[in-house]
């Protein structure tokens, strides 16, 4: 009776194990996908800012003058 228990605690602990390495993963792919999105973020206002900057209507609207990169900037 005793060998039942400890194969039961046995697979239970390996069970745990794999449910947190699944966990550890999940979150790392969560926090990886954020830092993309932040990336992104940061580029597209970095070319939104530098076309109003430099004065380039045409940059980012693709012709629209700059209205249009002027909304992209407040957004």
């Amino acid at each position: 009776m005793r060998h039942y228990r400890t194969v039961f605690y046995i697979i239970l602990a390996t069970v745990e194990f794999f449910v947190l390495i699944i966990g550890i993963c999940l979150k790392w792919q969560l926090v990886t996908l954020q830092q993309r999105e932040q990336i992104q973020k940061r580029r597209s206002t970095l070319v939104s800012s530098r076309s109003l900057i430099e004065g380039e209507p045409g940059s980012v609207g693709g012709g629209g003058g700059g209205g249009s990169a002027r909304r992209s900037f407040q957004v």
